[in-house]
């Protein structure tokens, strides 16, 4: 029976400590290069935060409080282009992509990146629960 030898270098050691930013900086040690400190710059005040910028900071908290308590349509169709409202029409009405490329003289491509994007917005799988959206949302042909 054969035995292995042991391996030549056995890390036992722990890690080096995470530096602490009043430290100096350790620097590209690896390549060989002498640690560098950390710019004085980089070392932040502990103190309070100052009048302005809670201002700026409760005018910032109000102004995203306030787009999203703004109202918004329901069925999402507020955030297509019109573009995309046409053809989201013309998908309800149960044209295919061809058929709306050649209605609307844009590429099968384009249509289809459209058809892509609606089906983003509106979180929609596909093109049939794409149909039943646009309808109850008044779309198409009665």
């Amino acid at each position: 029976m054969t035995t292995v030898p042991p391996p030549a270098a056995v890390r036992t050691s722990a890690p080096p400590p995470v530096p602490d930013r009043a430290q100096p900086h350790p620097g590209p040690a690896h390549r060989g290069r002498a640690a560098a400190p950390w710019p004085a710059s980089t070392v932040m005040a502990t103190g309070p935060p100052s009048r302005a910028a809670c201002s700026r900071t409760a005018a910032a908290r109000h102004r995203i409080i306030d787009h999203f308590a703004a109202a918004r349509p329901r069925d999402g169709l507020a955030d297509l282009t019109p573009r995309e409202r046409e053809i989201l029409q013309l998908l309800a009405d149960g044209c295919t992509n061809a058929a709306i490329a050649v209605r609307l003289h844009l590429s099968p491509k384009t249509v289809r990146n459209h058809v892509s994007s609606i089906f983003a917005k509106l979180h929609l799988t596909g093109r049939a629960e794409a149909m039943l959206h646009a309808r109850r949302a008044g779309l198409g042909r009665p």
